[in-house]
């Protein structure tokens, strides 16, 4: 099937097949909106998908990612961005470029720390994070307040406009302390 010449397509799921990997000539399909590909066998994203630029939501749960490509900051309108269940160690510097981003889910891989430019996302509303290799959000990423940090298998200290997830219990945002320094402990 040659799949890039269905070029008014905007919305395409392949969740729960057996699909190893993606044809190059995906990023053909400009008019796509939404992408899911949940519950495959996929190692890896073509370069190709920074062609997709009218993409809002990308959902490759439950594959086998152990990367994903640096092109995905051309994705200005994705909103939702869902790579959780995979084999991630850590997301490029570039998904700091998806100005649109509204959630991020990337439970369940093997992420230590969060790139700096996630502090970029200024849209971004929830930030999931469960069962990582999280030690902690360093100082150098204030979230904003409208951020979510939901369910975070961590133990959370908030500091003014900082979430800082340390290890193993469940979290949310409390609102923002009004004494500079002053830390909140939040157990779930």
């Amino acid at each position: 099937m040659e799949i890039n010449k269905l070029i008014n397509l905007q919305r395409l799921v392949l969740a729960e097949n057996i699909i190893e990997r993606l044809p190059v000539n995906l990023g053909k399909l400009q008019s796509l909106k939404m992408m899911n590909l949940d519950g495959n066998r996929i190692t890896s994203l073509p370069d190709e998908l920074d062609q997709l630029v009218r993409l809002e939501r990308l959902s490759v749960s439950r594959n086998l990612l152990e990367s994903l490509p640096l092109t995905i900051g051309s994705l200005r309108n994705l909103v939702l961005l869902n790579v959780s269940n995979n084999k991630l160690q850590s997301l490029p510097e570039s998904v700091g470029s998806c100005f649109s981003l509204e959630e991020l889910q990337a439970n369940d891989n093997l992420i230590e720390e969060l790139p700096s430019s996630v502090c970029n996302l200024s849209q971004l509303k929830s930030l999931c994070l469960d069962n990582n290799k999280m030690k902690q959000i360093c100082e150098a990423h204030p979230l904003s307040c409208s951020t979510q940090v939901q369910e975070c298998s961590n133990k959370c200290r908030q500091s003014n406009k900082l979430i800082m997830c340390t290890a193993l219990t469940r979290c949310t945002e409390r609102p923002e302390s009004p004494w500079l320094g002053e830390t909140t402990r939040v157990t779930g």
